[in-house]
């Protein structure tokens, strides 16, 4: 076959010869330094046509841009104007979307391995070779072993809906095992168990932030991860806001904050406890929110941890859709909770036999044990500034930033379900300036799109769910709790999944029970490297499609170029795997008629949105200056089952149920326990872990300004601002083991090692040492740092836990 490379080693950085080249000579040209390496054409005779597009990463910013083409090549990216100042922005990875297109590690044709997993050894075949192979195995597999020994795995590589829930439509017709990523597990199910969903993400507009008297960044290193929407913490704080910053490391918005408090590493939990303690205990709770707002009036028997219920009383039917909840009033008369005037809050009572008591009062219970003293023990944080954090967060008004550093925990769902407690139960959600907003917790995410009866058709086989982290053992025992497993094929796709799943030594193992490993992916990579057959990816600009970004503009992401080489969008590809299965008539569908489909409702039609519309005009503000601003909870109604806020869960049951067992009454109100490994001390009773005796500091990572998690690693010009990965440690961990500032130090446990250099930081806390994140295998000078992260999660919330790893350190 013309242009096949047989037995040829490549690496990530310097990959196909020929593409290179064809790179280089195709797409290049300068303009305000946007120079790639073909020689400057004069401006005069150039034309340039702008289209619009979104970065869409997975930073939460969805940003909007404009895309400037020239001779059928993108040359540079600008920003598109927005009537809200703070979201007229993109940031420099969005400047550097040329870079990413045309990579010298870009995949850019078919790829089959002919030399060993990850060596680096490829042929070059068409597509019409790949889809007959990989669909000709497919269905193999599925009659000997089943239609679930075909696995899928995705993230959020691409988060437009020609992409990821496009494909779920091609393994749910074909009954496959679906992977849960298991990213940020804790932090959605503490929240959304807590106060549900919203079109807001899990929180407000952010404009709703202006309004805060005091903003807590907590576990968000805000002005790194979500520096977009850091525009508006900026200017609330110019308006009189203080910002507070809780982390266990003096992080860049630390620098910024009015309040650093620093934290061990895990104790979350026990800080947001302790001060709903002080909040209760000094009667600065907000009654009205937790009367109508919470399932505090709610009663809960003692037999079973459930709610009282006209069932109990004998006047409905169990589980009916007339068997409401019951409260009881100030004149002990009981009934539905819009029935009762004056609902108690606090109280245990005897009713027909059943011994209840109210939530609230459950809930102040659970709280009671965790008092200042003894939480200042635990998080190493002073009495005196846990009463202090805890007066002010009640005086409000109060927004609360939540981010992803506690879930990364295992014991991180924890968090989220105490500080949630702590924001009901203080009033501080649903009100001017009150809410949960900044980054993870806020953007506008409502797309608009109606695609459920595309993705899930009626009569699809059922597939069966696996979170990531259990993924390894399951393949290597075959089984999956008590069930056989059996997984022949993975299709990995919008995901780097040996760069970002914890425990990769682990994976690594795992995958040799794997016969067919496919990638469908942009770049060469980590997971790529290791697949049996690559599947080149188009670029975002090459691709027409529809997004919604975070700053309420529906964009057409036009196709501002042809796809390099032969990649193809995820939408075609999907659609070419679904053919080679036999499913002609599932998979006619176009990509227009997909995208105008998926607008064509009511929901859409409501602010005028259509895809001939976005077409027409690129792009819409569907947010606009003048439009009232959403906050969440407000009017004291929450998307959750109960329409409360739910500190108190009475359907307590673990995200991935393999037969463990759990404590119920325990786990239905915020609780508390150290992190398996990252608990290096005795404290608080608590005696430090196993790996700890060993093992004696903290392997930790931080958002870096240059990358979103692997993406944008191997970008040139950010290379150029930060080209290696470098380890920070505290003077006094680095004294004592003769590291200084440039040393090359290995760090290690018993999953494996990384060989890096070292940066002598005092804003680390002492025994934790800080990666910037996004590093690939060929960045480090030796082992890779997903080797040393575990893989064992929480029994409630399976969940890629990356701090939780206990490591020590030597020189090199």
């Amino acid at each position: 076959m013309q242009g096949k490379i047989l037995g040829q080693k490549l690496t990530r950085r310097k990959f196909l010869q020929g593409s290179a080249a064809a790179i280089a000579i195709g797409a290049a040209w300068l303009e305000g330094g946007f120079l790639l390496g073909r020689a400057q054409e004069k401006k005069e005779n150039m034309t340039e046509t702008i289209t619009y597009g979104v970065c869409r990463g997975d930073c939460l910013g969805h940003c909007p841009m404009r895309v400037h083409v020239r001779n059928g090549h993108v040359v540079k990216t600008s920003k598109l104007g927005h009537p809200i100042p703070e979201f007229e922005r993109i940031c420099q990875r969005g400047l550097t979307h040329v870079q990413r297109i045309y990579a010298a590690d870009r995949l850019q044709h078919p790829l089959r391995r002919v030399g060993k997993r990850g060596e680096g050894k490829w042929e070059q075949i068409t597509w019409e070779e790949a889809i007959e192979e990989i669909c000709g195995k497919w269905k193999d597999y599925r009659q000997e072993f089943g239609n679930g020994s075909i696995a899928f795995s995705d993230c959020a590589g691409n988060s437009a809906i020609d992409s990821r829930p496009y494909t779920k439509r091609l393994f749910n017709l074909l009954g496959a095992t679906r992977i849960d990523n298991s990213f940020d597990n804790s932090f959605f199910s503490g929240i959304l168990d807590t106060t549900g969903d919203s079109p807001w993400s899990v929180g407000d507009d952010e404009r709703n932030i202006l309004k805060a008297k005091y903003i807590f960044a907590w576990g968000s290193n805000l002005t790194e991860a979500g520096h977009v929407h850091y525009a508006f913490i900026n200017k609330a704080k110019d308006l009189g806001a203080k910002l507070i910053v809780i982390d266990p490391n003096y992080t860049i918005a630390a620098s910024k904050a009015d309040w650093f408090v620093p934290i061990r590493p895990g104790t979350d939990a026990v800080l947001a406890m302790s001060m709903l303690n002080v909040a209760i205990k000094e009667n600065l709770t907000d009654e009205e929110t937790l009367r109508r707002g919470t399932v505090a009036p709610f009663l809960v028997k003692e037999s079973d941890g459930k709610f009282l219920r006209l069932s109990d009383l004998g006047q409905a039917e169990p589980e009916s859709e007339a068997d409401a909840i019951v409260v009881r009033g100030i004149d002990g008369k009981l009934g539905q909770i819009e029935n009762i005037d004056h609902p108690v809050i606090h109280g245990t009572f005897d009713i027909q036999g059943y011994k209840v008591t109210t939530a609230y009062d459950l809930l102040a219970e659970r709280v009671r044990e965790w008092t200042p003293v003894k939480a200042a023990e635990i998080c190493d944080i002073p009495v005196e500034s846990i009463e202090k954090l805890a007066r002010m967060y009640a005086a409000g008004p109060t927004t609360l930033c939540g981010g992803y550093g506690p879930d990364h925990y295992a014991n991180g769902q924890q968090f989220y379900y105490a500080v949630m407690a702590l924001v009901l139960a203080t009033g501080q959600i649903g009100k001017p300036g009150a809410g949960l907003n900044g980054h993870a917790m806020s953007g506008f995410l409502e797309n608009y799109a109606d695609i459920d009866d595309i993705v899930t058709p009626p009569g699809c086989p059922e597939g069966v769910t696996i979170n990531a982290p259990l993924v390894p053992e399951a393949l290597i025992s075959g089984k999956h709790g008590d069930k056989p497993l059996v997984l022949k094929s993975l299709y990995v796709y919008d995901q780097n999944l040996l760069g970002n799943q914890t425990n990769r030594q682990l994976w690594l193992n795992a995958l040799d029970k794997i016969d067919l490993f496919v990638v469908a992916d942009v770049t060469m990579n980590d997971t790529s490297r290791y697949a049996d057959i690559v599947l080149p990816v188009a670029h975002y600009f090459e691709t027409d499609t529809y997004d919604m970004s975070y700053s309420g503009v529906a964009v057409y992401n036009a196709k501002a170029v042809e796809p390099l080489g032969e990649s193809k969008g995820d939408f075609e590809i999907v659609n070419m795997l679904g053919k080679g299965m036999g499913m002609e008539q599932e998979f006619s569908l176009t990509r227009d008629e997909f995208l105008r489909r998926a607008l064509d409702n009511d929901k859409a039609k409501a602010v005028g949105l259509s895809w001939d519309r976005l077409k027409e005009e690129g792009y819409i503000h569907i947010l606009k200056p003048e439009t009232p601003v959403y906050m969440h909870g407000e009017g004291f109604s929450f998307p959750t089952t109960t329409k409360r806020g739910e500190f108190y869960r009475e359907n307590v049951a673990p995200i991935a149920d393999v037969g463990k067992d759990f404590d119920k009454k325990r786990e239905a109100l915020p609780c508390w326990n150290p992190p398996y490994e990252a608990w290096t001390q005795d404290a608080g009773g608590f005696k430090k872990s196993a790996a700890a005796e060993k093992y004696p500091l903290i392997f930790t990572s931080k958002r870096p300004k240059f990358r979103v998690h692997t993406q944008y690693s191997s970008n040139p010009w950010l290379l150029e601002l930060w080209k290696e990965p470098v380890v920070t440690i505290h003077p006094n961990d680095a004294a004592s083991r003769g590291i200084k500032t440039g040393d090359v130090m290995k760090i290690f446990n018993d999953r494996g090692y990384v060989v890096v250099k070292a940066a002598v930081n005092p804003a680390n806390r002492p025994g934790v040492l800080v990666i910037d994140h996004g590093w690939q295998k060929e960045d480090f000078i030796e082992g890779h740092y997903s080797d040393l992260s575990s893989h064992k999660s929480d029994v409630m919330v399976t969940n890629n836990a990356f701090f939780d790893c206990a490591v020590e350190v030597v020189k090199q």
